[in-house]
């Protein structure tokens, strides 16, 4: 089954519903307030320390590797990604 999605209109299929998120339909200023709020959030509650934690196991602070920030919001993590792994790629 394919689905044809038109911005701003709802379309059902397998169960779901797809439609526009509030952050893909707001004002700018109300868009801004709330990913500095998610940035924030992955600051304050940990979000940032447990992606830093996953790719230590993975790859050395000099590794070169990508990653692919689907759905990147605010791309705070990514930028924090850059601090500490200087030879990283990151996508979004």
């Amino acid at each position: 089954m394919s689905l044809k999605c038109q911005f701003g209109q709802p379309v059902r299929g397998g169960g779901r519903e797809l439609k526009p998120q509030l952050l893909d339909l707001s004002e700018s200023d109300f868009v801004k307030k709330n990913l500095r709020d998610i940035a924030r959030i992955n600051h304050w509650f940990g979000g940032h320390r447990a992606l830093f934690r996953l790719l230590r196991e993975l790859v050395h602070p000099r590794d070169q590797f990508s990653v692919l920030d689907v759905g990147a919001a605010s791309g705070d993590r990514g930028k924090c990604i850059r601090r500490y792994f200087r030879s990283a790629t990151w996508l979004r």
